[in-house]
């Protein structure tokens, strides 16, 4: 192996690694954000609680034992409401995908830029990622061997471009499908 097959083989296995990268990191900013999100729930609860707790204090101060007797009443109810908005806004990650397919951008719908929902999403996705980087891997050769391999360029087009295509979509497709699935499933569980 000389020097420039070493390096077109190098630069092959980086090529392949960059979607597995970028699928990691989408990710793990989406795991930032759910938790973000619950934090941000958990706040606004404990920041009207204390609210609540003070108001009730200043307010028994004024106040008739009847009043007071009716103002507990309402917190009571009040607290029952907080804490089942708290609830509700930490059980919805588990119930709802994420990034619902239709929020997702051209660029992560065309580059598999997001996680796949199951086996057969990351099945789909890394059958994409094999015969794009082929592609690329090919196009930069044909470009480092100054165009001399143009009867092989079509051919290339055909074997390796057409499937990455058709990948593509049926990784879409199946992601749909499952997200949906995942919406019909969390929408019955809330009826219940």
């Amino acid at each position: 192996m000389n020097r420039e097959q070493f390096f077109a083989a190098l630069i092959g296995s980086l090529l392949g690694l960059l979607p597995i990268i970028f699928t990691t990191l989408i990710s793990q900013m989406e795991k930032r954000s759910r938790a973000s999100h619950g934090d941000k729930a958990i706040d606004l609860a404990q920041r009207r609680v204390a609210f609540l707790s003070a108001w009730f204090q200043a307010r028994q101060q004024f106040a008739s034992e009847q009043t007071v007797a009716e103002i507990k009443e309402k917190i009571a109810l009040e607290l029952d409401g907080i804490k089942s908005f708290v609830d509700d806004e930490l059980a919805l990650p588990q119930m709802a995908p994420v990034v619902k397919t239709a929020r997702r951008n051209f660029f992560q719908r065309m580059f598999l830029l997001y996680q796949p929902q199951s086996a057969g999403g990351w099945i789909y996705h890394t059958l994409f990622y094999m015969f794009s980087s082929f592609v690329i891997l090919f196009t930069l050769a044909q470009i480092s061997f100054g165009g001399e391999l143009v009867g092989y360029f079509s051919a290339t087009f055909l074997f390796a471009i057409l499937p990455a295509l058709l990948f593509n979509g049926l990784a879409n497709r199946l992601d749909r499908k499952i997200v949906q699935r995942m919406l019909a499933n969390s929408e019955k569980n809330l009826m219940a």
